[in-house]
């Protein structure tokens, strides 16, 4: 049952952008001789099943099945770092595809308890970075640990904006954007946002009477407004907006249909980037009336784009990404119908993938919001 739950549904997540779905395809058979592999899917599979009943479903299953134990998943658990830790002295065990996917998917299971500041999470992604350096994984490598690094960047995005740091990948793509295929590009699209998410790191990091830092800034900027320029120009018609009924009068947002659903979360993750770029260009400050107009512009189109997705987007595998990226939407509005709209949209996505952190998300955005209208109103009684 839970072996069959991991392919059905958390596979999904790891294979988000990958067409192959090679965690729901070829790692669930690495598992069936893997005994580390195995023990981490059964955790992951254990504690998401959990988060997904209630108190009486639990119950029923007791009732059904009398092997059944609350917190299974942490004897699981403690069971695979066991077995990692003995069998990391083999060298053919230190260097494999297995020790890649039950370090991520642990890290997904880490990912779950996000909400209780233990940061478990956080140092095992930089334990998984250290151990794709020693096997020279990266996002073009192929195969398995290719999916593997895919996977971790977009956890390491996550983290990376809710730390305010840097991610801790340097990999450069080797491919030029012209020379990517339409499921590369959705990659690409988290490619992209780690980036967004350097340039904002790099300028809270800045000192504004530092020429030096101003000048390396204006650098990285232009070279990721250059890069999404390129990725937009080459989407193609998978990620045109398809007919959809027209909003009743009275809604937010406009639906915005995109099919196959993960080109529409790679939309919302370059729509995401968008409005960390814009966020945080200091020029942008300094360019008058105009400059602003322009500014409101970006960000309104980037948060319809956002949310008009995020209405149509049903499919489990698109919920993480899609309430990360409703969250970054929800930084640039004020509008009080918007932020019930985004909020509203977050849980939906919840309640989908079962998913427990995003109600803290939602919780801290509410924080973010009261503080800026708390800013608002005082500077508006300075007057």
């Amino acid at each position: 049952m839970l072996f069959r739950h991991f392919t059905d549904r958390c596979a999904s997540w790891l294979d988000l952008f990958d067409p192959h779905k090679l965690f729901s395809s070829y790692a669930i058979r690495l598992a069936i001789r893997n005994t580390g592999l195995m023990k981490a899917i059964l955790a992951l599979s254990s504690k998401h099943q959990f988060n997904g009943i209630d108190a009486a479903a639990r119950q029923l299953r007791r009732d059904i099945d009398r092997d059944y134990e609350d917190g299974e998943w942490i004897r699981y658990y403690y069971e695979t770092l066991q077995y990692v830790r003995e069998t990391l002295k083999y060298p053919s065990y230190s260097h494999s595809e297995e020790l890649l996917a039950t370090a991520l998917i642990i890290s997904v299971y880490e990912m779950l308890d996000e909400s209780d500041g233990s940061g478990n999470w956080q140092r095992h992604l930089k334990g998984i970075f250290w151990i794709q350096r020693s096997q020279d994984v990266d996002g073009g490598c192929g195969g398995l640990r290719q999916s593997v690094w895919w996977a971790w960047l977009r956890q390491d995005v996550w983290a990376a904006f809710r730390e305010s740091r840097a991610c801790l990948s340097f990999w450069v793509p080797k491919k030029a954007i012209h020379e990517l295929d339409q499921n590369e590009l959705a990659d690409m699209a988290t490619y992209i946002l780690s980036q967004a998410i350097n340039y904002r790191a790099s300028v809270q990091a800045a000192t504004s009477h530092n020429p030096v830092d101003k000048e390396k800034l204006n650098k990285q900027r232009s070279t990721l407004v250059s890069m999404m320029e390129q990725w937009k120009s080459h989407l193609g018609d998978g990620y045109k907006v398809l007919p959809t009924p027209k909003a009743a009068a009275g809604h937010v947002f406009s639906p915005l249909w995109i099919h196959p659903p993960r080109f529409g979360a790679a939309l919302q993750a370059y729509s995401f980037a968008q409005i960390l770029l814009t966020l945080h260009t200091v020029e942008t400050i300094s360019a008058g009336f105009h400059g602003y107009l322009k500014m409101q512009r970006t960000l309104s189109e980037a948060v319809n784009t956002i949310c008009g997705i995020a209405l149509q987007l049903k499919d489990e595998s698109c919920q993480i990404l899609s309430a990360q990226c409703l969250y970054g939407a929800g930084l640039c509005v004020t509008d009080g119908e918007q932020r019930a709209k985004i909020i509203s949209l977050m849980e939906e996505c919840e309640s989908r993938v079962c998913w427990p952190p995003m109600a803290m998300w939602r919780k801290d955005l509410h924080n973010d919001w009261e503080r800026v209208d708390a800013d608002d109103y005082n500077s508006t009684r300075d007057d």
